[in-house]
């Protein structure tokens, strides 16, 4: 008999997860959308992650568990989960969110051909409370200055619903280096293949904690960037590499531009704005 290929692959990276990853996994679990894989990649963890993981993996055949012998970096297992991939969709999901039953179903009923990939709306969620509901801007293919020089979540869409095809294509001159900010130059990169699509009526719990990626990978330069605005050279370098032909000019152009509004955002307006709450009454 041939195996089944289901319409998507989920992808979990995954390191020292135990605290948040039953109720990722039980989210995914209960979608109304069935007919998937669910490949999580642990990233050598040393906490319960594997024993959790192996607990879930033979209570559903839909979950396949991989551990590996050392920590990849976190790109690199990222990369992972995609390379084993056999759907025709595919999304990235994090250890620690959390998603509305009818994700999947919502995404996999509204990606349109010329999509390159589709999200939902997003709740950011700290200690168990949600503290913003947003949503990423609709970018269309090809305009890739408008991508670059938002702000408007657009990193977000790493956890939205691709096609395999197209993310692997899109991936291979950078996913597996470890770059800080790949995100973004990723997304850029896929606007070269179809639009980034956003679509209402499902949810994507975004959970903040101080043990997310973000935060213990975060060294001085890191904490230099975020501080006065330096927006790390690799980034940058990165979207250029991903942008096709002429457009590379255009984003070169506007690195400056980039640079400044990020550094305005986070050097003057976010401490303003700090500043303006701390005295506003309650």
């Amino acid at each position: 008999m041939s195996k089944h290929i289901p319409q998507v692959s989920i992808g979990m990276p995954v390191y020292n997860g135990e605290k948040f990853i039953r109720e990722a996994l039980d989210s995914l679990l209960a979608q109304t959308f069935t007919d998937f894989e669910l490949i999580i990649s642990d990233n050598a963890s040393i906490d319960g992650t594997e024993a959790i993981c192996r607990e879930y993996a033979v209570r559903d055949a839909r979950i396949r568990y991989e551990r590996q012998a050392s920590n990849l970096g976190a790109t690199a297992n990222f990369k992972f989960v995609l390379d084993e991939a056999i759907g025709t969709y595919f999304m990235w999901a994090a250890n620690d969110d959390i998603w509305s039953k009818e994700w999947l179903e919502a995404m996999c009923r509204n990606i349109k051909k010329n999509d390159a990939g589709i999200y939902g709306y997003a709740r950011f969620i700290k200690d168990n409370k949600e503290i913003r509901v947003c949503h990423p801007k609709f970018f269309k293919k090809g305009k890739y200055a408008k991508f670059f020089l938002s702000f408007n979540n657009k990193a977000l869409f790493i956890y939205g619903v691709f096609k395999t095809d197209l993310l692997r294509e899109g991936t291979k001159k950078m996913l597996g280096q470890n770059c800080l900010g790949f995100d973004h130059a990723l997304l850029l990169g896929m606007l070269k293949y179809g639009d980034l699509s956003v679509v209402g009526g499902a949810f994507h719990s975004y959970r903040l904690h101080e043990a997310q990626i973000s935060h213990v990978q975060a060294g001085f330069f890191e904490k230099f960037r975020n501080g006065i605005g330096l927006h790390l050279a690799s980034e940058y370098r990165y979207s250029l590499l991903v942008t096709p032909g002429a457009h590379k000019l255009i984003i070169f152009c506007c690195i400056p531009i980039h640079y400044g509004l990020r550094a305005f955002r986070l050097a003057i307006l976010a401490p303003l704005l700090r500043a303006v709450k701390s005295r506003w009454p309650k």
